[in-house]
């Protein structure tokens, strides 16, 4: 076994100057994984020139192309991305990456490369790779295998990236099975390592009486929790439809509260929903939060609902059940691999009448707080790093096997 193992970690997902909680789960990960040495994190974005307008461009353009996160160093190098052309994106982003690499590969010349995500990133690192002749591991997080692999000009780019790959890291195990169908490989090229965990230290059970009464949140209420991003694909018209179904048949007391963390394009939508479905006095819209603070907003939580059309494995269903608080969710991604054994409801996406069910079984019942964190007891970033060290381990191995033959 190789004792020292150079790595460079290439994500478009990564903290910045301007967002320093972008994709924080990556960097959690990379933070346990000293077993290595992380020689750079490239962190590519699109290219914002000036006169572009805009709350989104403007964030752009002000992330600084250096940053320091500990012992981690950070770079952000743009690239160019042509609306309505995605089928550059993988060149312009590997266009961003090579000098970068070929400077690291010059200093480091056993170094091996782990991308997350396989579009733009994987697809744009694979053939810099092969130009410069490093050996690299893709780790594929959900959209890039379900949406970006199932357009035609774009598939035929993952699928190469992917087979051209020392290995493959899928995050859940229906993303391994498409990545297994995709490439036509089912040889041990392919490996399942969830990409969500916690830190025990941080999310554990609390009391939350001290805390309810710091978010000012009636002691005695129901408290049902969501977040993440108010956007289409998490489903959260049906959990407000669902919610107002429960108020409807008299289900919700005077103090019980659906409190909604997170921003996005559908907050004013969902606004509209809570006062259509009369229950604007009994919603909360938080907007975003301090990551420091969500595991006091779990532990207020009777349950977290997560009413998802699509998911990889969610951090933060991890987060709730080590905290000891029971989910309901919707029968996708990686979700049903975390709630196996719990005896949590699991439902269709789509279906508002069977989540006011299954909500209102949760909130009824009892959980015990020691069953539902041993379901996530395997998620700790240390166990998971440990995971993708080993795959790193194999890669370098392999790769010194070849180069001595």
């Amino acid at each position: 076994m190789k004792s020292a193992i150079d790595i460079a970690v290439v994500t478009g997902y990564f903290p910045n100057s301007k967002n320093p909680m972008r994709a924080i789960f990556i960097k959690n990960l990379v933070d346990r994984m000293n077993v290595v040495t992380i020689r750079k994190i490239i962190s590519p974005l699109p290219w914002a020139p000036n006169w572009l307008v805009g709350d989104r461009w403007k964030e752009l353009q002000g992330i600084s192309h250096t940053a320091r996160f500990g012992n981690l160093h950070a770079v952000y190098p743009r690239y160019w991305v042509i609306p309505k052309m995605e089928v550059f994106s993988g060149v312009m982003y590997g266009l961003s990456i090579i000098r970068h690499l070929y400077r690291l590969k010059q200093k480091y010349p056993e170094l091996i490369v782990h991308v997350h995500c396989a579009f733009p990133d994987g697809v744009g690192l694979a053939w810099v790779a092969k130009l410069l002749g490093l050996p690299y591991v893709v780790t594929a997080h959900g959209s890039d295998i379900n949406v970006y692999a199932q357009k035609k000009l774009l598939r035929g780019q993952i699928r190469w990236a992917l087979r051209a790959a020392s290995a493959v890291i899928g995050v859940s195990r229906p993303l391994v099975e498409k990545i297994k169908a995709l490439t036509a490989r089912d040889d041990g090229h392919v490996h399942e390592i969830p990409c969500a965990g916690y830190d025990p230290q941080v999310f554990a059970w609390r009391e939350s009486t001290p805390l309810r009464n710091a978010f000012s949140l009636p002691i005695n209420g129901r408290v049902l929790l969501f977040i993440g991003n108010l956007v289409p694909i998490k489903g959260l018209p049906i959990l407000l439809e669902a919610w107002g179904e429960l108020e409807k048949i008299g289900k919700l007391g005077e103090d019980d509260r659906l409190v909604i963390i997170g921003t996005g394009t559908q907050r004013e939508l969902l606004e509209k929903l809570a006062l259509l479905n009369n229950i604007q006095k009994k919603t909360l819209f938080a907007g975003t939060q301090a990551h420091i603070d969500i595991p006091k907003w779990l532990n207020v939580a009777n349950a977290l609902c997560l009413s998802s059309y699509n998911e990889g494995t969610p951090n933060v269903v991890v987060e709730a059940l080590a905290c000891g608080v029971p989910v309901i969710a919707t029968r996708v991604g990686g979700v049903p691999a975390l709630l196996e054994g719990t005896g949590l409801p699991l439902v269709a996406p789509g279906d508002a009448q069977a989540l006011s069910v299954a909500i209102q079984r949760v909130l009824d019942a009892h959980w015990d707080v020691k069953t539902l964190q041993t379901a996530v007891r395997d998620y700790t970033w240390e166990k998971l790093a440990s995971r993708n060290i080993q795959v790193l381990i194999e890669v370098a191995e392999k790769s010194c096997d070849r180069n001595v033959a």
